[in-house]
C-alpha cells in the first residue's frame, strides 16, 4: 500500500478544508440572499440550487462519505482499502459541473461587458472540451479496468487540468484588461474601474493557482493522492470567488454612491448598480471631479440648483436606460 500520508492523509486533510470552504461559501450564499433579494431569478436559481444548496452540499456528502468508508468501515479489511468507492468515483462529475458552470458564468460576464463574441466564443470552446475530457476520464473509471484505461484516464485527467488552467488565466486577464484600460476622465468612475480590476485579478489569481499547483503535484507525484486531496477544495474555491464577485457589488456601489452634480456641487444621489461608462455628455462643463476642461461628465444634468429631486429622477433614468441596454439589469456588469 502506498504511503498513507500521500493517500488517505491527503484526501482528510482535503475533506477538512474543502468543508471549511463550503461553510464560507454558505454564508457568502446568505448574504447574497440578504443584500440582493430583488436579484433575477435565474442568477437567484445558479446561486442557491446549483452551486451551493444541491451540488456544494451533494459534493461535501461524496467526500465525508468516501472518507468515512476508508478510515472507518473498511479500517480493517486491507482489500477494500484498495477498490475505489462508489463516492469517489462520483465526486468528478459533481465537481466538473460547479466548474463549469462557473466558467459560462464568467464567460456570459464578460461578453456583457465587452461583446467580444471572438473571446467569448474561444471561451466557450475550451470550457466545453474541458467538461468532456473531465466527464470522459470520469467514465472510464466507472467502466473500464486495467492498466490501459488507467493511463488514459491520467492522460484525460493531464488534459483537463492543463484546459482548466489556461481558461482560468485567460478569463482573468481579459477581465483585468477590460477594467484597467478602460479610461475615462471622471476620477470617480476611474476609480471604480482601478477597483474593479483589482477584483477581478484578486479572485481569478485565487483559482489559477489553486489549478496551478493541483496540476503540479500531478505531473511530479502522479503516484500518490495528493493532487486528488486538494481537487476536493477546487469546486468551493470557484464558487467562494463567484459568491465573492456578486456581493462585492454592494460595497462598490457604496463607494460609487456620492456624486458630484455640475454646477451644484456634491450631492448625495442614489449611485448605479454598476459602472456607467455611457453617461457622458460634449456638452455644458465638466463635473468637480474630473481630471480636465471638456472632458465627458458622469451626470451631464447642466445647472440643478435648488432641483434635487429632478436631478434624481435624471439619473435614475439614465440608469434604467444603462441596464435595459445590457438586457440583465446589471447583474453581469460589475
Amino acid at each position: 500500500m502506498a504511503n498513507v500520508n500521500d493517500t488517505f492523509g491527503s484526501w482528510f486533510v482535503g475533506v477538512e478544508v474543502s468543508l471549511v470552504a463550503f461553510g464560507f461559501s454558505i454564508l457568502q450564499c446568505w448574504l447574497f440572499f440578504q443584500q440582493w433579494h430583488k436579484e433575477r431569478f435565474t442568477l437567484k436559481l445558479v446561486v442557491a440550487l446549483t452551486l451551493h444548496v444541491v451540488l456544494g452540499f451533494v459534493l461535501v456528502f461524496l467526500t465525508s462519505h468516501a472518507l468515512y468508508y476508508y478510515l472507518v468501515t473498511s479500517i480493517t479489511n486491507p482489500a477494500a482499502l484498495k477498490e475505489i468507492i462508489w463516492s469517489f468515483k462520483a465526486e468528478p462529475w459533481v465537481s466538473e459541473a460547479i466548474v463549469t458552470l462557473t466558467h459560462l458564468f464568467y464567460i456570459l460576464r464578460i461578453f456583457f461587458i465587452n461583446k467580444s463574441y471572438i473571446l467569448c466564443g474561444v471561451l466557450l470552446i475550451l470550457t466545453l472540451s474541458h467538461t468532456v475530457l473531465d466527464y470522459v476520464a470520469a467514465g472510464l473509471e466507472l467502466s473500464v479496468t486495467g492498466l490501459a484505461a488507467e493511463d488514459l484516464t491520467a492522460r484525460l485527467a493531464e488534459a483537463g487540468l492543463s484546459l482548466d488552467l489556461v481558461i482560468d488565466v485567460i478569463i482573468m486577464f481579459a477581465m483585468f484588461h477590460f477594467f484597467y484600460t478602460s479610461r475615462t476622465q471622471v476620477k470617480s468612475t476611474q476609480n471604480l474601474l482601478n477597483r474593479l480590476a483589482i477584483y477581478t485579478f484578486a479572485s481569478g489569481f485565487i483559482t489559477v493557482v489553486a489549478n496551478a499547483v493541483i496540476l503540479a503535484t500531478f505531473l511530479t507525484q502522479p503516484t500518490s493522492q495528493i493532487y486528488s486531496g486538494a481537487s476536493f477544495v477546487l469546486p468551493h474555491l470557484y464558487s467562494n470567488c463567484l459568491l465573492a464577485v456578486l456581493n462585492s457589488r454592494k460595497s462598490l456601489r457604496d463607494r460609487y454612491d456620492t456624486g458630484t452634480i455640475v454646477g451644484g456641487g456634491s450631492s448625495s444621489l442614489p449611485g448605479p448598480s454598476l459602472p456607467v461608462f455611457t453617461l457622458s455628455s460634449s456638452q455644458g462643463t465638466t463635473a468637480g471631479d474630473t481630471d480636465s476642461p471638456g472632458a465627458s461628465e458622469l451626470f451631464p444634468m447642466g445647472n440643478t440648483k435648488g432641483e434635487p429631486k429632478r436631478a434624481e429622477n435624471y439619473v435614475d433614468d439614465q440608469i434604467r436606460s444603462v441596464n435595459e441596454s445590457v438586457g440583465n439589469d446589471g447583474v453581469l456588469a460589475v
